[in-house]
């Protein structure tokens, strides 16, 4: 009976001391548990001292000191995790005595997910959807051709109306355009070749 009330009396005046001392070390060496946006600032106190104020979790600040500085509520929810009426995050007691005397309402900011890489379809997907790698290499081109073909057209037709051109550069433009939609035709069948022989891949990058 006694070696047991001798316990609990030596548990008791050590968890007194261990506080006491808390607050004494804050007092005498100025260590301050929330001095610096909520962080530890060492005072006068040695690396041990420090170390010995970490070990024993002290949450104390040295008697008549100035408020803690407040970091501003949408800076402690993006660094701590605070998020009004979910969580504390990693905000300390005197973080959320400021949080709550500023009345913030803030939440960590969302970092904007990357938008999705766009799939990936090989060229027997292609084929088996019914679309041809080299039948979309030759409508976008065939598209562009025909839009400068249309531009020159607009350009000779202005021309024409100021009676700056002859009748002739018509025909030019005519033959440019049929010589150019022959090639295109002649690189498509090409490479269709080459896919249904060779089943490469740069067929498309050769012709």
């Amino acid at each position: 009976m006694f070696k047991k009330a001798f316990l609990f009396a030596s548990m008791t005046f050590a968890i007194g001391v261990a506080a006491q001392t808390c607050q004494q070390m804050s007092d005498n060496l100025g260590i301050d548990a929330f001095g610096n946006n909520g962080k530890t600032t060492p005072g006068r106190a040695s690396r041990e001292d420090q170390q010995r104020f970490a070990n024993m979790s002290c949450q104390t600040r040295p008697k008549g000191a100035a408020p803690a500085s407040f970091m501003g509520c949408q800076q402690m929810s993006d660094q701590l995790g605070t998020n009004h009426n979910v969580t504390w995050g990693r905000a300390n007691p005197v973080q959320q005595q400021q949080w709550s005397a500023n009345k913030c309402t803030t939440s960590p900011k969302a970092v904007a997910p990357a938008p999705p890489p766009p799939p990936k379809v090989s060229v027997e997907q292609m084929v088996a959807a019914g679309i041809k790698k080299v039948d979309l290499w030759e409508q976008n081109t065939t598209k562009q051709i025909d839009q400068d073909r249309l531009a020159m057209l607009n350009k000779i037709k202005k021309e024409e109306k100021n009676n700056k051109v002859m009748g002739s550069r018509m025909n030019s433009v005519n033959e440019i355009a049929a010589r150019d939609t022959n090639n295109i035709r002649v690189g498509a069948e090409l490479r269709r070749k080459c896919f249904r022989v060779e089943k490469r891949e740069n067929c498309f990058e050769r012709y």
